[in-house]
């Protein structure tokens, strides 16, 4: 579905950020480094044109810790049947709280925001986030749980 067809269903514009706000955004920055002019349309135009430089400077825009080779960047070219990087290797939980670490400047910037309608707004810094994972952690190995076994929790959509 094209950004505009998403827009045009809308019925009321609850927030827009100002441009100076839109501007300091990591997909702002992206667009910027990979030299697409204009705004979010250009850039997912550009991301469906391109979809193998897309997705592959995305993974350096990202500074993903993986292993392995960005080429080809996908296999197949009808959805479902597409596998991206498929000569990649990389650690989900890795990328998503190496930011939490003592040294990483971006340690105490926010990572997750939740807000839902009858709770109170939560709010998790990268330290934090990687603090409760690490707590998860303890209590699976507590338990027995250890790096060759499967684990899987059915979990309500809630904040």
């Amino acid at each position: 579905v094209a950004p505009a067809e998403v827009a045009s269903s809308a019925r009321k514009v609850m927030w827009e950020p100002t441009p100076e706000l839109v501007d300091q955004t990591a997909m702002r920055k992206f667009q910027r480094d990979v030299g697409v002019e204009g705004g979010y349309e250009e850039l997912w135009k550009w991301s469906v044109d391109n979809s193998d430089e897309f997705w592959t400077r995305l993974m350096d825009f990202a500074e993903l810790k993986y292993s392995g080779s960005t080429t080809p960047a996908k296999e197949g070219s009808v959805m479902p049947d597409v596998t991206y990087f498929p000569n990649v290797e990389l650690n989900f939980a890795e990328n998503m709280l190496r930011h939490g670490a003592p040294d990483s400047p971006l340690a105490e910037e926010e990572a997750v925001i939740s807000i839902s309608e009858g709770r109170a707004e939560r709010r998790w810094t990268f330290a934090a986030l990687r603090d409760d994972a690490s707590r998860v952690r303890a209590a699976l190995e507590a338990v027995g749980v250890t790096s060759s076994d499967a684990c899987g929790a059915y979990l309500p959509n809630i904040g």
